[in-house]
């Protein structure tokens, strides 16, 4: 190991970025590579690289780990990369036609503002922002049908898997229909007549159904006969046209009840 490496010594400090399946070499030369990189601490038993932002301190100084060794690297605020200078939120990358550019890595700018819109993923290379709708800003297409307390959307105009459909249940501040009784079910029944996709699922509990808003396991149910008989297959269920239950595999599409 280099000299300038601290062997059995770590920052405690929170990683800006990391990399797995790492050589102690490729942590070195990726830590060059980021402006704001001043610093590393590497573990030599799983290969994990840790790139820091700050260096040890007086107020912030290593603590023992013999899994780890450290590395710290001077560098001015600003650094060469070709005919350009990179600023702390670059990298400095070489291209296939043997030029450097400095790709941002860090955005420190904030997201734009979209009314009833919420950031759901961000990335930095390439820079993009996916944004969802606020929870709430969807609501139902129809009207909001009032039973024993509760209110229900019926979703009889488009049809969706199982997971989109909950996730427009969820834009409704709903979810999907938890049926609870005989009585409620014929009330369903009454107001559509197709498959309809409702909350329970054994996804990731084969063969253990639970209500996927509540995590409840249902007290009332319906199978058909021979139901549920799919096994990992199908992990999410329908309310079929003769009101009872049969499992499906989760991405085929059927219209849907929203509960809330």
């Amino acid at each position: 190991m280099a000299q300038s490496f601290e062997i059995g010594q770590k920052l405690p400090a929170t990683p800006f970025m990391v990399f797995n399946s790492f050589g102690v070499q490729m942590c070195l030369s990726e830590c060059e590579k980021y402006v704001m990189c001043s610093s590393l601490n590497y573990n030599l038993k799983h290969f994990v690289c840790e790139l820091n932002s700050g260096w040890k301190t007086e107020s912030l100084s290593w603590i023992n780990d013999d899994e780890y060794v450290y590395h710290e690297i001077p560098r001015p605020i600003n650094k060469v990369c070709g005919a350009e200078t990179c600023n702390a939120d670059s990298r400095c990358v070489r291209t296939a036609f043997d030029t450097f550019v400095c790709v941002p890595v860090v955005c420190t700018d904030s997201e734009p503002v979209i009314t009833n819109g919420i950031v759901q993923y961000r990335t930095y290379m390439p820079s993009s922002i996916t944004y969802g709708c606020s929870p709430g800003f969807v609501d139902c297409p129809g009207t909001w049908e009032s039973y024993a307390g509760q209110s229900y959307c019926f979703v009889t105009n488009q049809v969706l898997s199982w997971s989109n459909a909950k996730n427009i249940c969820y834009d409704m501040k709903a979810y999907l229909m938890e049926i609870g009784s005989q009585e409620e079910q014929t009330w369903i029944r009454s107001k559509a007549t197709q498959k309809l996709w409702f909350g329970v699922t054994d996804e990731g509990s084969e063969g253990a159904w639970y209500w996927e808003n509540s995590r409840n396991a249902p007290t009332f149910t319906a199978w058909q006969p021979g139901e549920p008989g799919g096994g990992g297959g199908e992990n999410c269920a329908v309310l079929d046209e003769s009101s009872g239950w049969q499992d499906y595999p989760c991405t085929y599409t059927f219209q849907f009840v929203c509960e809330k």
